[in-house]
C-alpha cells in the first residue's frame, strides 16, 4: 500500500500484490483472487476511513524511502 497525498486534497492509494500459487491450485480459483481481492480490499478500506473514526482525523504522511 502506497498513499500519496494529492495536490486537490485527495489520496492516490496504489496497492502492488505478488503472488506465486505454486501448486494445483485451478486457474479460474486464481483469476477470481486476482481480480476480486484489490475490489474488495479498496472498498472495505473506504468503508474504514469514512467511518466516525476517522472525520476529522489528520495522519502524517513519511516519505518513502
Amino acid at each position: 500500500w502506497v498513499f500519496t497525498p494529492q495536490t486537490d486534497g485527495t489520496t492516490l492509494v496504489e496497492s502492488t500484490i505478488h503472488a506465486d500459487p505454486n501448486g494445483a491450485i485451478p486457474p479460474w480459483i486464481v483469476n477470481m483472487l486476482i481480480s476480486e481481492s484489490p475490489f474488495k480490499s479498496f472498498t472495505k478500506l473506504k468503508a474504514l476511513v469514512e467511518a466516525d473514526d476517522f472525520i476529522d482525523r489528520e495522519v502524517p504522511f513519511l516519505a518513502a524511502n
